[in-house]
């Protein structure tokens, strides 16, 4: 099923983790998370993939109460909400893919720089059904210990 132009419900539910069977764990939306879900691809990741003039790799999205609970252990959050996205660009570095949206007059909530080890991805996210985003801006210098908010020139 289509959520948006160019961005699948699918992808936007895809996990790689497993249960104690094995078997990879349910993550299916219900009506509020493919509402933020849909807000999310419409509002943001489709306006990202026209900025950067690439396509946008969604590795994570949204996240059931399981898989939220694999990955960080907690069971709150945007992505449990449906509200986020950890993305990568196609054709530019990490960096400067962040530093056009944070450039962009986009509506985004959250917009993180996040690493893990040498990998780094954006997280991005949409405000609840609120008239303003935060267009919160973070980066991590020390792989998830700490944020700072970013200013340009901080990242390499």
């Amino acid at each position: 099923m289509q959520i948006s132009e160019h961005f699948s419900l699918e992808e936007m539910t895809v996990t790689s983790q497993k249960g104690p069977d094995g078997l990879r764990l349910p993550n299916q939306p219900g009506p509020d998370e493919l509402h933020y879900l849909t807000k999310l691809c419409t509002t943001l990741l489709e306006p990202i993939r026209a900025l950067w003039g690439c396509p946008v790799t969604v590795s994570s999205g949204f996240r059931s109460h399981d898989v939220e609970m694999k990955v960080s252990g907690k069971d709150y959050g945007q992505h449990r909400k449906g509200q986020a996205a950890d993305i990568l660009p196609t054709g530019m570095t990490v960096v400067e893919a962040y530093e056009k949206i944070w450039n962009s007059d986009l509506p985004y909530d959250q917009l993180l720089l996040e690493q893990s080890g040498d990998v780094r991805w954006i997280h991005v996210s949409c405000a609840p059904d609120a008239p303003n985003p935060r267009r919160m801006a973070l980066y991590s210098p020390d792989n998830g210990k700490s944020w700072d908010y970013y200013k340009p020139g901080v990242l390499t």
